[in-house]
């Protein structure tokens, strides 16, 4: 009877999982570019294959990710501006990371109902959701699949031999380069591996522990040379110099402060910490209004007092736990804080808040140690506090899937209404002048800019977009693309290159400008203008260019 209610619940968590993926993701294959990535898309068509080793001591560039950058350059290649196979690829990468979730919870839980309990935690999380969102952006989910093979191997030849042997600590070795090769801050492996050698090894005692694993360190030693020597001797890739700016002190507090808000936010979310934040600032200082204060100062004390009582919490259940999950618990902790401790190497001001794409595997922590405490009550045979935390678990769930549905439902809208002006403006001028000038008007500004700079709803500059958008029909010179030409939100101007010219400009007295100081014939302008409130496109090439000629602007 106790199979059969077993197998029964283990076909509705089945369900729950494809249901939970289906509404947090569903939306996720049709999400428009959203803003770096297209000045990426410039930096590949001028720089071709270069892009696949900058960052590794040169080409200006601070990461070294040539896995991803091949990935997206492939892409790129392929299928252009089509967003849809960015976004497919990224939400296979993210399904296969819950999959080996369900796979490492096997070996621990050795219990199908935790693992798909485990899986089902994984991807209602929101707290990393936005990496999962983002085109090309979240091709980054490969990382976290070579971290999670290099735990699963792990942990998974300690469970059968009680040590490592040399070829799986190679083996190992690799799938860290792959995963740092992919993105930077899965360097907390570095920590994270020996601490899971240490804890899991059987056979050995002492610092026997971690040399079994030598090779990985070897490994380690050469890709820290590999990466930070080069950069010394770089004035513009000195990342150490870039690092101190803001003071030894201030980093060396970090390595206290950022792992304990990385653990508040991967439990509690951003937003929570954000509305405790200003209610703390509007009770104590009556601001209620100024949120950068609320965010900005508050926000750190707030996340670094409830990252302590998180792990506070963990450490006082840890007694009751038995000895191999006592040892997991520990293992997936650092797993979560030690995914913070690279964000220490970013040059500038340290994190006040991580953006959620930096908490996707603080995730894989998040799920295994709510799962790890499920299974410690259930064991306690605590019926009634089994309830509860069965309720909390489920509050977690549809809180989550709640926060991915609407964060992917907003994207896709945004990103639909991108795509529709892309495409209305390319269908109403399929082809373009020799030299070209956009021009826009707009009555609403967007995201935080002062009421007076009225844009377009992009959130990089739409004159680049627009190079982009048309740069495979036109042919304009990959030169347009040096320096971040028309990158920047609010920027405007027209330069020529090789007999083409291409501007853009929301200002009208820049565009008169433009045209004069050129000697550029009005029918060179090209002219749109945004109502926000009706979400409507209209055509005014020929009103602005009359506007021109009236004037009399040659």
């Amino acid at each position: 009877m106790t199979k059969l209610l077993e197998s029964y619940f283990i076909y509705i968590l089945l369900v729950v999982s494809v249901l939970v993926w289906f509404v947090s993701y569903s939306k996720v294959p049709f999400i428009f570019f959203q803003q770096d990535e297209l000045m990426g898309f410039g930096l590949f068509i001028l720089n071709r294959v270069d892009m696949l080793y900058t960052g590794l001591g040169f080409k200006g560039m601070v990461h070294f990710v040539p896995v991803t950058m091949s990935l997206s350059f492939g892409i790129f290649n392929i299928f252009g501006l089509n967003h849809i196979p960015y976004n497919i690829f990224g939400l296979i990468f993210h399904t296969i990371n819950g999959l080996l979730v369900y796979l490492l919870g096997q070996k621990i839980f050795k219990n199908r109902l935790y693992s798909l309990l485990a899986l089902i935690m994984f991807f209602s999380s929101s707290s990393g959701a936005e990496l999962v969102m983002w085109p090309v952006i979240n091709l980054n989910t490969i990382s976290l699949s070579f971290s999670l093979l290099a735990m699963y191997v792990l942990i998974s030849s300690y469970i059968k031999d009680g040590y490592l042997q040399i070829k799986k600590s190679i083996y190992i070795s690799i799938l860290f380069l792959l995963s740092v090769f992919s993105v930077e801050y899965a360097a907390g492996l570095i920590f994270i591996i020996p601490v899971t050698a240490f804890l899991m090894d059987r056979k050995n005692s002492g610092i026997k522990k971690l040399t079994q694993i030598w090779p990985f360190y070897l490994t380690v030693m050469i890709f820290l040379i590999l990466r930070f020597v080069p950069s010394l001797f770089l004035r513009e890739l000195n990342t150490l110099n870039s690092v101190l700016e803001t003071g030894v002190f201030s980093r060396a507090m970090g390595l206290i402060r950022l792992p304990l808000i990385y653990v508040s936010q991967t439990f509690l979310g951003q937003n929570a910490l954000i509305n405790i934040s200003q209610l703390i600032s509007s009770v104590f200082w009556g601001n209620t209004t100024n949120t950068q204060f609320a965010e900005g100062v508050i926000y750190k004390y707030v996340a670094s007092v409830l990252g302590v009582f998180i792990v506070i919490i963990f450490l006082k259940l840890f007694s009751k736990f038995t000895k191999l999950d006592k040892k997991y618990l520990l293992i997936f902790l650092s797993f979560i804080i030690f995914s913070s401790l690279p964000f220490i190497l970013v040059p500038g001001q340290l994190f006040s808040i991580f953006s959620s794409r930096y908490l996707y595997f603080g995730g894989v922590g998040y799920a295994f140690i709510l799962v790890l405490i499920l299974q410690l009550i259930v064991n306690l045979k605590k019926n009634r506090i089994t309830l509860f935390y069965i309720i909390f678990l489920v509050s977690m769930i549809l809180g989550g899937v709640y926060g991915n549905y609407k964060k992917g439902n907003a994207l896709y809208n945004i990103g639909n209404l991108r795509v529709q002006i892309l495409r209305s403006i390319k269908k109403d001028h399929p082809t373009l002048p020799q030299k070209v000038i956009f021009y826009t008007d707009s009555n609403k500004s967007y995201y935080g800019l002062p009421d007076e700079d009225k844009i377009l709803p992009f959130q990089s500059g739409l004159g680049q977009t627009l190079l982009l958008w048309y740069y495979s029909d036109e042919k304009f010179s990959k030169s347009f693309f040096k320096n971040e030409y028309l990158w920047g939100i609010l920027s405007e101007g027209y330069k020529e290159i090789d007999d083409r010219g291409l501007g853009y400009f929301r200002d009208f007295e820049r565009l008169k400008n433009a045209v004069n100081d050129n000697n550029l014939n009005p029918e060179s302008v090209i002219a749109f203008k945004w109502d926000y409130y009706t979400n409507t496109l209209t055509d005014t090439t020929n009103e602005v260019r009359n506007k021109l000629k009236n004037e009399n602007y040659k």
